[in-house]
């Protein structure tokens, strides 16, 4: 029941939730051109997308970075389905 949109690195994901303004985006750290922490930052301190909400993930333990750059959760993985959809709807909930 969500729409879904895929970039393939961070700066495409960056212009297009300034275009779509997103209820949430959900960010792998490892990404090409712009790195997810990096992403998260400038999502969060731009006013047209501070709002949107920001899943981080990772195989890297960056649970606390993930939190300084101001994410609203982080998951580890690998992901498990159940917890990444419980998770989104938590999210999109808060708003």
């Amino acid at each position: 029941g969500y729409s879904v949109e895929f970039a393939s690195d961070g700066l495409t994901a960056l212009e297009r939730a300034r275009q779509l303004k997103p209820q949430i985006l959900v960010v792998e750290i490892l990404v090409p051109k712009l790195d997810g922490l990096s992403l998260c930052r400038e999502l969060k301190t731009d006013p047209s997308t501070s709002q949107s909400r920001v899943l981080i993930f990772s195989h890297l333990h960056a649970e606390d970075r993930a939190r300084e750059v101001g994410a609203d959760a982080f998951l580890l993985k690998p992901l498990n389905e159940e917890l990444l959809i419980e998770t989104v709807e938590k999210l999109i909930a808060i708003r």
